[in-house]
């Protein structure tokens, strides 16, 4: 049987469903990353949320889920905010491994992009891990480019 995916939009209050897949985008990013692992352990679910709510109340934020409706689980899932300022961000965006180069992640994406195009919003930025090199290729698909690198010392 193939897999049917539908995309959904959640309310914002309803965020925790995408708890299980964004902590293994934590596990894949504390695997990823070179100097900074330790940060991706002491980083929460609950922490990285308290910035998404507090921008609920005070702009815009879009979860998209995508659903494989056979299996009845969520396979991935992008968060989307706007600021008071009218700045875009893809904060998070996850798909399952099994579910990948299906054109699910592509999907998620644009849903992302054709919200921020609806409110009139230009300046779109993505936070990429650094050591995830693998990731740039797609985000150039959508016009995405390295603008700068921000290093932090590390501390013994």
């Amino acid at each position: 049987m193939s897999n049917q995916i539908c995309f959904i939009e959640l309310e914002v209050g309803n965020i925790s469903v995408i708890k299980s897949l964004w902590e293994k985008l934590n596990q894949y990013h504390r695997e990823k990353t070179k100097y900074f692992g330790h940060l991706y352990e002491m980083n929460s679910f609950e922490d990285r949320i308290k910035p998404i709510l507090d921008l609920a109340e005070r702009g815009s934020v879009k979860i998209d889920i995508a659903q494989d409706t056979n299996h009845n689980v969520i396979v991935g899932y992008c968060v989307s905010t706007i600021t008071e300022n009218g700045e875009g961000e893809i904060d998070s965006i996850f798909l399952d491994q099994n579910y990948r180069g299906k054109g699910i992640g592509e999907a998620l994406m644009e849903r992302a992009l054709n919200w921020f195009a609806e409110n009139n919003v230009q300046d779109i930025k993505i936070g990429v891990v650094f050591g995830n090199d693998d990731v740039l290729s797609f985000y150039e698909r959508f016009g995405f480019y390295p603008k700068s690198y921000v290093l932090l010392r590390k501390y013994q």
